[in-house]
């Protein structure tokens, strides 16, 4: 038996926990419970409960809060592993997933939130967003191969298209709710309509173009392109604005055009087609700079949004508020803007938690804003008071069509007995109304207690209702726990005997196996009880539970549990889907549509398991086929034979047409009762359509229109000829008409042999192109065949590769990919005498053969001249082909004047045996500054690491300036230190105290880092001073954003780590606490 106090964060976190070790506050993140994971803590804490007075101005659901003494949650100096708490001095920080709970002696506690829905979250996936216009409008893609490393986005997201089936990805003009990104103002036939387009491109060479369907003929034509900007310096609307951050996200350049709606324009909606795309991606063309674009050719990155925009009318961002259920985690009543959200009775003196999604509706063309601050107010109040728990931020970065935001409040009704109110009013970008604003009101009560049952934890179960256990062993049974809530403002007492009684047993017998507590205080408190349920025979089972109290609303509070009496192993359920998510049900027809005769086409099919018990296919084969009419059909790729509970396998069926009309059936025998055999009755038609079709490979590396052939390493001094083979996959013959190269760029390509002009249905051909690399480095050319495919005319592709020298090839770089020729000399020009300086060299091997130092030492030095020098770090002795080592020398000038020394590396390279560099300046009397991250050196054009940080939890890195010269060192400009290039993270710089360092002086300055991703993070530093040679100095500082997951050992140990994979669980964690945070209290004894 048990109490326990409910911490308000729905079936997410379970556990929140305050060490009380010298009085201490220790909140720290407590073990994920989802589903059936009890309430209250690890067996071994020694529990207790108190009223925190440090912080008395913080509502009672904050301040007061359970503490243990268990090392699961030790902070200070508590006996076991210590996870990340907060100790007593007011402002410290306690982290639950990617929130903050700061607790502070405070009026009002307000967070306030901004976060991106950003679509590029899965490292390692390539992104493709598709349009989406509905036919006759052409349809068009994306590709993003850079995992999320460069952004190239309309509005605020862009959604992931790629698991879509080619022909369903026209979904419509309200399809797709990446498509967030433009503003339609005045938007009236005979007018001057603004277009305004929010465009996030981390590159600079995107263009911009938007094509809209005045004559309403299912096309965009040539003369409907109404804007072309961006990077092309032939856009006749010019570049992008400039960027400006805005919270949560990249940098946003926003931009407005003037687009004039002819007066006959047809129809009563425009048709839209935005897109914006990288020119570099292409080398000729219309989506090549200065091409102007194409509403239908593919591009690497970018996006496209196609809108339904009506006429007369202005329209973007559409703003709708829902109440959002925290248990259920979903949306559910509607509360329109200027209407009443009636909350019925609310005990007086108790917080009542409100929560709402604020949505962005599916139709907008706009994400959804908040410009202004106040972003939300709440006024007039009447009889109440309110608290702002979670509101959005200003400015906050977007809601996309579809999406929404939980806004969270606190309601605490005054006096009983009467009537209670407040007006919340939020301020939009809406174009039309931006103010959206709403009255919650109810009656104010006086306090008694509620009791709710619930199974899992955070589940109701209505009175009255019927709680399904699911299927239950015969004989041997199965126990199930139940929790009681009370969610009154008075004590609840359980005035039966026994506590709960069991009544009207029908094939089974159930024994209360462990009690619930007979009282429970009021404001959110629980209690559990065990039944031990054992069927008497398989099949249906039920009984009667009820639970006598002081609830009035409820007494008694009866539930019938039932089941089924079987096997353990659950039951199995089976769906057949194509695509997937569209069930065809059990001897349904599923049609294929038009095919072509003699054409084989393949179609994919999932098998579904909505189950609780694992599916087993019994048919050999697994998928029969019968019934065959007009075609000739196969099962290319089989299912799996067994399908666990909420899982899906799939097949594949290969049909080839032979006549006007076909048909064929697939039976597929199972282990769901209620579905053995799964038939689908397929049918479809088929014309005598002939086409080429051209295909084009390396070997067996296809090669695709529009992408890339990578040749690798390719020898310096002579040609190299590789061969490509182009088939012809159609029904007609194929014609080759031209074979053209170009684009080349530090090689010469020649064609070797041409290709047949004439390839006939399924027969290939070849064509060889000699190339000659110009130099030991990236080289590329493009390659164009002419052909009479009807949509791969040409077909283009990108040959690009390395030249490497045919033996070793030593080559000296200061910095990297700086080349220092031998004989030449690498001047430091003015240096500050008497201080340590140090210069690192990288030894590259341009060749395709190991690169052997064969001096002893590797790095002889030689010719010093007022200056003591020393190899402080000697390169590796073999360097393997296009590889490197590196080497430090350590340097010291004697006084003023010129300075030098000889650096000499022998090596096997033939024509440059020994490689001499002469390293030369003049000593003086200078700064010299330099700079570290706790006690790692940074270089200037360097890289800094900052480790696994929490996601949206800001984390200071602090960094020291250090003035190594002989000189007093100034940092300049009233802000001295500067951060940008943001990647996946926010940076706000803490300037240093001290601008001026004398010789030998230190200072230090931080930067607030917020990671918002699980992905790797980078922000730039640059920092201005007087040092001659080092001004700026920049670096870069990387790092991973991460998620805290809890471990343990032994003895009821455990502490917490950042892993930046972590399970299932805790990837849910974010969404779990914005859907549910209501902040409420828990008790454990």
């Amino acid at each position: 038996m048990g109490l326990a106090r409910d911490f308000g964060l729905g079936s997410g976190l379970q556990q929140a926990v305050e060490s009380r070790d010298d009085g201490g506050v220790g909140m720290a993140l407590g073990r994920l419970g989802l589903g059936h994971g009890r309430l209250g803590f690890n067996t071994e804490a020694e529990v207790c409960n108190r009223h925190d007075t440090r912080y008395p101005s913080i509502p009672p659901p904050l301040n007061r809060i359970s503490y243990t003494h268990a090392g699961i949650a030790a902070a200070g100096r508590g006996p076991g592993p210590r996870a990340r708490a907060l100790g007593p001095a007011a402002g410290r920080t306690a982290e639950f997933g990617h929130l903050q709970l700061r607790e502070f002696t405070m009026n009002r506690f307000r967070l306030t939130l901004a976060f991106t829905l950003g679509a590029l979250c899965a490292a390692g996936l390539a992104a493709q967003d598709y349009g989406d216009a509905p036919s006759p409008y052409p349809t068009c893609a994306h590709w993003d191969q850079s995992q999320g490393i460069r952004l190239d986005v309309i509005g605020f997201s862009v959604s992931d298209d790629g698991y879509l089936a080619s022909q369903v990805v026209a979904g419509g003009f309200t399809a797709d709710e990446g498509d967030d990104g433009v503003e339609f103002l005045n938007f009236i036939k005979g007018s001057t309509a603004q277009i305004k387009v929010a465009v996030i491109c981390t590159q600079n060479t995107n263009d911009l173009a938007v094509w809209m369907d005045f004559n309403n003929d299912g096309q965009w034509d040539a003369g409907e392109r109404v804007i072309w900007a961006g990077y092309s310096s032939a856009a006749p609307n010019g570049a992008f604005a400039a960027r400006v951050a805005t919270p949560g996200s990249s940098s946003t350049s926003f931009n407005t055009y003037n687009v004039n709606i002819p007066a006959g324009a047809v129809g009563t909606h425009c048709r839209v087609r935005v897109r914006l795309w990288d020119t570099a991606s292409h080398t000729s063309g219309a989506m090549a700079a200065n091409g102007g674009g194409s509403p239908s050719l593919a591009s690497d990155y970018g996006e496209c949004e196609d809108n339904e925009v009506p006429y007369g009318t202005s329209t973007g961002s559409k703003a709708d508020v829902k109440v959002y259920d925290p248990n259920l985690m979903v949306l559910t009543a509607p509360v329109p803007s200027g209407g009443n959200d009636n909350r019925g009775n609310l005990t007086a003196g108790q917080q009542a938690t409100l929560y709402y999604g604020v949505s962005c509706l599916n139709t907008a063309s706009y994400a959804l804003r908040f410009p202004t601050a106040p972003t939300l107010t709440i006024s007039p109040v009447s009889n109440c008071s309110v608290v702002e728990y979670i509101v959005p931020a200003t400015g906050y970065s977007g809601i996309p069509g579809g999406g929404y935001f939980t806004v969270i409040f606190g309601l605490t009704p005054t006096a009983a007995g009467s009537p209670f109110s407040a007006t919340v009013t939020m301020n939009t970008n809406q174009p039309v109304s931006p103010v959206y604003s709403w009255t919650i009101s109810g009656n104010a009560v006086a306090p008694a207690p509620s009791l709710s049952l619930q199974r899992p934890a955070y589940t109701p179960i209505a009175n009255g209702s019927t709680d399904n256990v699911g299927t239950v062993s015969t004989g041997s049974g199965q126990s199930f726990t139940w929790y009681i809530f009370n969610n009154g403002a008075a004590t609840l007492n359980l005035t039966g005997s026994p506590l709960v009684a069991l009544s009207a047993f029908n094939n089974c017998s159930a024994t209360l196996t462990s009690a619930p507590a007979s009282s429970l205080p009021g404001g959110g408190y629980s209690t559990l009880f065990t039944l031990q349920i054992v069927p008497a025979a398989a099949g249906f089972f039920s009984f009667q539970a009820s639970i006598a109290s002081n609830d009035t609303s409820a007494n008694p509070y009866s539930v019938t549990v039932a089941g089924n009496g079987g096997s353990s192993g659950g039951t199995p359920s089976m769906n057949v889907q194509r695509p997937a998510g569209t069930t065809i049900a059990n001897g349904a027809t599923d049609s294929l549509g038009a095919l072509s005769l003699g054409a084989g086409s393949s179609f994919s099919y999932s098998i579904g398991n909505p189950g609780s018990g694992t599916l087993v296919l019994t048919g050999s084969p697994l998928v029969a086929l019968s019934n065959i009419s007009g075609c000739s059909v196969s099962v290319t790729s089989q299912p799996a034979s067994s399908v666990a509970a909420g899982s899906q396998t799939s097949f594949v069926v290969l049909v080839t047409p032979s006549a006007a009309g076909f048909s064929f059936r697939m039976t597929i025998a199972n282990s769901d009762a209620a579905n053995n055999p799964y038939i689908v009755n397929v049918t479809g038609t088929a014309s005598a359509t002939s086409s080429p079709e051209i295909d084009v490979s390396r070997g067996a590396t296809p090669v695709t229109s529009g992408g890339s052939d990578a040749l690798g390493q390719v020898a310096l001094g002579g040609p190299t000829a590789f061969t490509w083979t182009v088939a012809n996959l159609g029904t007609a013959a194929l014609t080759i008409s031209g074979l053209s190269l170009g684009g080349q760029s530090n090689c010469t390509a020649t064609v070797g042999t041409s290709p047949a002009a004439t390839v006939a249905a399924g027969s290939t051909t070849t064509f060889s192109i000699n190339v000659t690399p110009a130099g030991a480095s990236a080289f590329s050319f493009s390659v164009s065949i002419s052909n009479n495919d009807s949509n791969e005319n040409p077909y283009t592709f990108q040959v690009n590769g390395t030249g490497v020298v045919n033996g070793p090839e030593i080559d000296l770089q200061r910095p990297a990919g700086t080349s220092l020729a031998s004989g030449s000399t690498d001047s430091q020009g003015t240096v500050a005498f008497g201080v340590n300086l140090q210069l690192t060299y990288i030894v590259a091997n341009l060749g395709n053969q190991t690169l052997s130092l064969t001096g002893t030492p590797a790095v002889a030095l030689s010719n010093i001249s007022n200056c003591s020098v020393a190899v402080t770090s000697a390169p590796g002795s073999a360097i393997p082909a296009s590889s490197n080592t590196s080497f430090t020398i350590n340097y010291n000038v004697s006084g003023v004047g010129a300075f030098g020394f000889r650096l000499t590396l022998a090596s096997n390279d033939a024509d440059e045996p020994a490689y001499i560099i002469n390293v030369g300046g003049t000593g003086g009397t200078l700064p010299d500054i330099s700079v570290r991250l706790l006690s790692a050196q940074v270089a200037d054009g360097g890289q800094a690491a900052a480790g696994n940080l929490n996601i949206n939890a800001p984390v200071r890195l602090t960094f020291t300036i250090t003035n190594a010269g002989n000189a007093p060192l100034n940092l300049t400009g009233p802000s001295p230190v500067a951060a940008g290039g943001t990647v996946n993270c926010s940076a706000v710089v803490v300037q240093p105290a001290q601008l001026t360092l004398a010789a030998g002086a230190s200072t230090t300055f931080g930067v607030d880092v917020t990671a918002t991703s699980l992905n790797s993070f980078s922000f730039s530093i640059s920092i201005s001073s007087d040092d001659p040679d080092e001004n700026p100095f920049n670096f870069t500082v990387q790092g991973v954003g991460s998620t805290f997951t809890i471990g343990g050992s032994g003895g009821g140990g455990g502490g917490c780590s950042a892993d930046t994979a972590g399970s299932s669980a805790w990837l849910c964690l974010p969404l779990a606490l914005l859907a549910a945070w209501s902040l409420r209290r828990r008790r454990t004894a």
